[in-house]
């Protein structure tokens, strides 16, 4: 009895290692610029059940999808759409399993993933709004308002 609660605590052990290790390596590729790379490693772990039952992970796509979505080769193309919506859901993911935004408040690494949608929404509004395209810039620049005052509360933007 006690070589089985040992083994089970071990098995326990290991696996939360290796999530929070996996985790920590993909936020490292994120916070040094690799997004792609980045990308990449989390759309591997992603197909684990156990790695997309955090709300941490939810959060870490937001801020690689969100971020990628504003580099130059994608900004102005529909991959850019693309990436700027799965960052969007995927917030609104963390949202629902997270309520408080605790991780949200005390990692400054995954503040940019907000902060990029909302620049994400507001410039493509804009350019639309320019354009006089005012039915597809109407709800990119409401959706920019929504993150606009999430960050303002959050005292991230003043």
């Amino acid at each position: 009895m006690k070589k089985s609660i040992a083994l089970l605590a071990a098995l326990i052990g290991g696996l939360t290692m290796a999530w929070s290790q996996n985790i920590e390596n993909i936020k490292t590729m994120m916070m040094l610029g690799q997004l792609d790379k980045a990308k990449t490693e989390f759309d591997k772990a992603a197909a684990n059940s156990k790695f997309m039952a955090k709300p941490e992970a939810y959060l870490l796509k937001t801020a690689i999808y969100a971020g990628l979505s504003m580099t130059d080769q994608n900004k102005n193309s529909p991959n850019g759409s693309l990436l700027a919506a799965a960052a969007d859901s995927a917030f609104e993911k963390y949202r629902s399993l997270e309520p408080g935004m605790a991780k949200f408040g005390e990692e400054t690494a995954y503040q940019n993933g907000p902060v990029n949608i909302y620049s994400y929404y507001y410039n493509m509004g804009l350019n639309d709004y320019n354009a006089k395209e005012w039915n597809n810039a109407i709800p990119k620049l409401q959706k920019a308002l929504t993150y606009s005052d999430l960050l303002i509360e959050k005292k991230i933007l003043s």
